[in-house]
């Protein structure tokens, strides 16, 4: 019977231990959550994210915070804080041959802040704090969307939707609805891109068709000239890529290693499309069946692939290419 005791005790003081041991695992790792995120460095454009809890508490809502009131005026309200980043802003906007086009991406969040009349181009240089958070609209509570303040001396000098670390898509309106910016990206480029590189592809490109557009693109890439392979691609690809960490233009954007078109023809099940863009330039989206063969990254043979591949031309702009996508037969 005292034995039976002794085993009972010895399973009770083990019971205890393993809940104390995994409260403290959690509690640890909760602890190193915390840690990674204020020690987080944002590879590729000297970015230090420094969210920390202290500072997330400093910038909650109360009647004379500035984010707070901000949101308010435009006809949003603040659900939470998801990021604070400290960074300086470029001391140029423009985009110069063979780097990926960071500078656009600021001078298009500029044009969307300018919608809530902000407009930070005085700042260019200076140390500034992007304050990251999920909104929601006053009136639509389901409208809830991703949003961007920037703040510099203690003043909100910029504000846009979209992901951080991402190009904005649409500036503050009136009343907690979107509202478009009053320029398209492309024709900020034409002012932003700053090398004769980008002048002389558009030149030489102005009068090729999507089926000679990608012939010229495939062979950019066996060739291994991947800066003509990228200046290919139309802009909202371009800006995809600042996504990767890379400041200039990599191979490490393209998974062919050597590819052969084997066949291109319009895709008839993609919707091929005419509209008019906020400028009242004609757009126009083309899309093709593909099939090619090649060596692709991580693959020990050629491989034949199936795919669509879409273009699209606006205004007088030659046609780029918007998308390229292959998949195994």
């Amino acid at each position: 019977m005292e034995k039976k005791k002794r085993v009972w005790i010895y399973a009770i003081i083990v019971l205890i231990a393993i809940v104390v041991g995994t409260v403290g695992v959690i509690v640890y790792e909760k602890s190193n959550d915390n840690k990674s995120i204020t020690k987080c460095i944002k590879k590729g454009n000297s970015t230090t994210a420094v969210t920390s809890e202290e500072e997330l508490k400093a910038v909650t809502p109360s009647t004379n915070n500035p984010v707070n009131d901000f949101l308010d005026k435009a006809g949003w309200s603040l659900i939470s804080f998801t990021k604070i980043k400290e960074e300086e802003m470029p001391a140029s906007f423009e985009v110069k041959e063979d780097e990926l086009p960071f500078g656009l991406i600021w001078a298009y969040n500029n044009e969307l802040s300018k919608v809530a009349g902000l407009d930070f181009l005085a700042y260019k240089g200076k140390k500034i704090k992007t304050y990251t958070m999920n909104v929601k609209s006053k009136s639509d509570e389901n409208n809830i969307v991703p949003c961007n303040i920037l703040i510099c001396d203690k003043k909100i000098i910029g504000a846009w939707f979209g992901e951080e670390g991402t190009c904005g898509f649409m500036g503050f309106g009136e009343e907690g609805m979107f509202r478009d910016v009053n320029t398209t990206i492309e024709k900020l480029a034409e002012n932003v891109y700053k090398n004769s590189y980008s002048d002389k592809i558009n030149e030489m490109i102005k009068n090729l068709q999507p089926q000679e557009m990608i012939k010229m693109y495939f062979d950019a890439l066996n060739k291994k000239d991947y800066k003509l392979a990228y200046y290919l691609l139309d802009i909202h690809s371009q800006i995809q890529h600042c996504t990767t960490g890379e400041k200039k233009i990599s191979d490490k954007f393209f998974a062919e290693e050597k590819i052969e078109l084997l066949s291109m023809e319009k895709d008839l099940n993609s919707q091929n499309e005419k509209f008019q863009n906020e400028l009242g330039e004609e757009v126009q989206i083309e899309s093709y069946a593909l099939k090619a063969k090649g060596r692709f990254k991580g693959e020990k043979e050629d491989i034949t692939k199936r795919g669509v591949v879409s273009f699209m031309k606006s205004g007088n702009n030659p046609w780029k290419i918007q998308f390229v996508g292959l998949r195994n037969e």
